[in-house]
């Protein structure tokens, strides 16, 4: 820590001391020259007095006096504070009778771009950045998070974020994500109790400036060193052969070459191509060691080596996302998620073993116009030996059932025949991919009586789901009186055909709209009956009157009239008689 260099360096340095004075014997005489600089009028002047006073403060600080070695069972508290230039935290120890010690203290200056933003950001930002650096301490552990900037409080706790800037808040609730992982609570410290943590922040920037040369070449060393084990541990993943090789493919690719090339020129290259535009925009992230090139801790692969790598990323068939999760632990090039994702679409493996996809939107038959338009047949059964051939009328909704010992192509035929010939043929027939239905015979009928055979998708009966629905029905009309099941299924039959049918045009019953006319039911007698009957049609009339005249003239028939009591003889059979008198 450097020292001060005017009175509010010296104050914050103070405001860090008082903090641990309860654990410094004497501080008072020990800080008595910096306390004297911060009176009132009194001119600036740093002398060996200073220095010596300084130099004791910084080496008791230093000491097992304020230090103190991480113990779990102890309660930890984060704080953390920034200013304008920098960062400042400090993760600190509660015993049991509320005395705190210091275990690690750290601090950092802020970048250009991060110096630009609002105090509160900044604030936020010491806390993630504090929070991430003690990782190892406070990962798995409640901890204390401590912060002198009160609305901090509330907007890591909540979605209130209205009023902030779309950028700040945008940042904010990142940060906050960030911070989802650990177990803590946060809490409010006042600053002029804050100065443990505010010090560390304040005095960061004179002591970069001072040193940045040798921070500098010290920083580069170890973050070379850093890179090299990163690089080779992400190489030695895939095979420990790859990394020869992936230097000597780095070096013989062309895009590669160039950015190691734009790299040792900072950049200034005014006019560069499309693909090398792509990693100018990612220039802060890159950089070279070994002879390869890293983005952040992954290592760029050279066109060259992709396919292995990806062979390698998709041994034991991941998915999609697997396969990505594993790839940006070690590896990048650009667009590598779309080859990713081209990979696994592509596996033979993968494709004969996933789930099923995503049901498409339905695409449901086009509504029918008239009856027979379309029927859909399905079989049941088999019930005590016996199967059913269910019929329906996809406009009426009509049923129709046909009982038979056996399912055969043949027997088939025979069944659509009889049904056709009480109600004529359909346009269309709906069928299953059942034998019988694909057999050569079941098409030359339907050649026959020109229908056209539409089947249904394979393992998808809802296509046929009309046939399927009416099947359930039947057979759970038939469970109501299994013993008489022949009998119950007829009844049923006859109910459902006279019974009205929401499902079908106007609401009619499925009898009505196949046969233009009310069926007769129990219901029927209930009804009025009309005192004249209709008037048959002139036509018919005339056809009928012609009849009777034939009928006369070609047998001689004339009137006979009887009386009560008159005797007669009555022709019971043929060539029987019987004597007899008529009765009232």
């Amino acid at each position: 820590m450097p020292k001060p260099i005017s009175v509010p360096e010296v104050q914050s340095f103070l405001g860090m001391v008082n903090h641990y004075g309860k654990f410094i014997p004497h501080l008072h005489e020990m800080k008595q020259p910096l306390e004297d600089l911060t009176r009132k009028n009194r001119t600036w002047l740093w002398d060996q007095t200073h220095d010596l006073a300084f130099n004791q403060i910084k080496k008791v600080m230093l000491s097992p006096l304020l230090l103190d070695h991480y113990d779990p069972s102890k309660t930890l508290i984060v704080a953390a504070n920034a200013c304008a230039t920098g960062i400042g935290a400090v993760l600190l120890q509660r015993d049991s009778n509320g005395h705190e010690r210091a275990v690690y203290h750290m601090s950092q200056s802020l970048t250009d771009a991060q110096r630009n933003y609002s105090q509160l950001e900044k604030e936020a930002l010491a806390l993630v950045t504090t929070v991430k650096r003690f990782h190892k301490f406070v990962w798995g552990r409640r901890f204390i998070l401590q912060t002198d900037h009160k609305p901090l409080v509330a907007l890591l706790q909540t979605e209130n974020t209205k009023g902030l800037k779309a950028t700040t808040a945008a940042r904010l609730k990142r940060w906050a994500l960030r911070l989802m992982g650990y177990d803590f609570k946060i809490e409010f410290i006042r600053t002029q109790d804050f100065g443990h943590a505010d010090a560390l922040s304040r005095l960061i920037d004179k002591f970069r400036r001072d040193n940045a040369e040798e921070l500098q070449v010290a920083s580069i060393q170890a973050m070379e060193s850093e890179l090299l084990q990163l690089k080779n541990r992400s190489i030695d993943f895939f095979g420990k052969e790859l990394r020869n090789n992936l230097k000597k493919a780095t070096k013989e690719d062309p895009l590669l070459r160039s950015v190691f090339q734009a790299i040792s020129e900072d950049w200034k290259t005014k006019e560069v191509s499309e693909s090398l535009e792509y990693f100018k925009r990612r220039s802060e992230d890159l950089s070279i060691v070994d002879d390869t090139l890293l983005f952040g801790d992954r290592v760029v692969i050279p066109e060259v080596l992709r396919p292995t790598i990806l062979a390698a990323l998709h041994k034991g068939h991941p998915g999609i996302r697997r396969t990505k999760q594993l790839a940006r632990e070690f590896v990048y090039w650009p667009k590598m998620s779309d080859d990713i994702e081209h990979l696994v679409r592509q596996c033979d493996a993968c494709a004969l073993n996933q789930k099923l996809p995503i049901k498409v939107p339905l695409d449901p038959w086009p509504a029918p116009s008239r009856p027979m338009k379309r029927v859909y047949i399905d079989f049941a059964g088999p019930i005590e030996g016996q199967y059913l051939l269910i019929f329906v009328d996809a406009y009426s909704k009509f049923l129709g059932v046909a009982i038979t010992p056996t399912i055969s192509s043949a027997r088939t035929v025979d069944l659509c025949r009889e049904f056709f010939s009480r109600f004529g043929p359909p346009e269309v027939f709906v069928t299953d991919h059942g034998t019988q239905f694909t057999s050569e015979l079941f098409a030359v009928f339907c050649k026959e009586m020109q229908i056209s055979h539409l089947l249904a998708a394979v393992n998808h009966p809802q296509s046929n789901g009309q046939a399927e629905r009416m099947v359930d029905t039947v057979k759970r009309a038939i469970a109501k009186d299994p013993t008489n099941w022949k009998r119950q299924l007829f009844d049923f039959l006859h109910n459902y055909r006279y019974t009205p049918c929401s499902e079908s045009p106007s609401g009619k019953s499925p009898a009505e709209l196949l046969f233009g006319r009310r069926m007769n039911s129990p219901f029927s007698k209930l009804l009025p009956k009309p005192e004249t009957h209709e008037p048959a049609p002139p036509a018919s009339a005339e056809k009928q009157l012609a009849m009777e005249k034939q009928f006369l003239k070609h047998h001689g028939a004339r009137p006979f009239y009887l009386t009560l009591g008159d005797r007669v003889i009555v022709l019971t059979c043929k060539d029987k008689r019987e004597q007899g008198v008529i009765h009232k």
